[in-house]
């Protein structure tokens, strides 16, 4: 079963699960609304963090932005309002989170810079796959994560998905450990390592294979 598989296998489970949630939502609730929320929250997250040091009330910021993550796709699948740009604001939205989730880390929670060397390396790769097969097709290519290249949206996939997960869960768990006390260090480095850069690592993989089916493809 190939990655595009389990990932159509994943949003029909997802769907189902918030398909009552969904329904509840008011009508004029757009899911670009939610995925624009995610962005101004993690700012005011940041904001308020660099201002305040209070690591509970930015807990509690990051979480609604998680929450807005869970649902705006769900939200457009069931609505019929998947279009480009609004995977495109769905990349940049997840860019940031991760992103400003990774400097408060690396900043606060004293954790060891080679795990951060490899999250970096392993993010660069799949970056550099996407970039060499949207060179390749062009317009027919999808969008480097969080960035425009050609016209077509990022293409969403199972791999990137957990990537995605990995990254923020293990993210977390290091910042609980550094401001909460909770021991989480251990699982939070495991996390990371096992998890983030592998899913990294066989998305990238998947990026490189699909070029010789595509190739094969256009020349028939």
């Amino acid at each position: 079963m190939g990655n595009r598989d389990w990932t159509r296998r994943e949003e029909s489970f997802r769907d189902r699960v918030l398909g009552v949630l969904l329904d509840r939502l008011p009508a004029g609730l757009e899911p670009d609304h939610l995925t624009s929320a995610r962005l101004v929250l993690v700012l005011i997250a940041a904001l308020d963090y660099l201002l305040r040091r209070s690591f509970r009330e930015h807990l509690a910021f990051i979480g609604a932005a998680l929450l807005t993550d869970l649902i705006d796709g769900p939200l457009a699948r069931r609505r019929g309002k998947v279009h480009a740009e609004g995977a495109r604001l769905d990349q940049r939205a997840d860019t940031l989170l991760g992103a400003w989730l990774g400097v408060l880390t690396l900043w606060t929670a004293a954790a060891p810079l080679w795990l951060f060397v490899l999250i970096a390396g392993s993010q660069l790769l799949v970056w550099t796959a996407e970039l060499h097969r949207s060179r390749l097709y062009g317009a027919c290519a999808p969008a480097l994560s969080g960035l425009a290249i050609g016209v077509a949206p990022p293409r969403p996939n199972l791999a990137g998905r957990l990537q995605f997960t990995f990254v923020v869960t293990g993210f977390l768990n290091l910042l609980a450990d550094a401001h909460l006390g909770w021991p989480l260090r251990t699982v939070g480095i495991g996390i990371l390592a096992f998890g983030a850069i592998p899913a990294a690592l066989v998305q990238a993989y998947a990026f490189f294979e699909d070029v010789p089916a595509r190739s094969t493809q256009s020349s028939s």
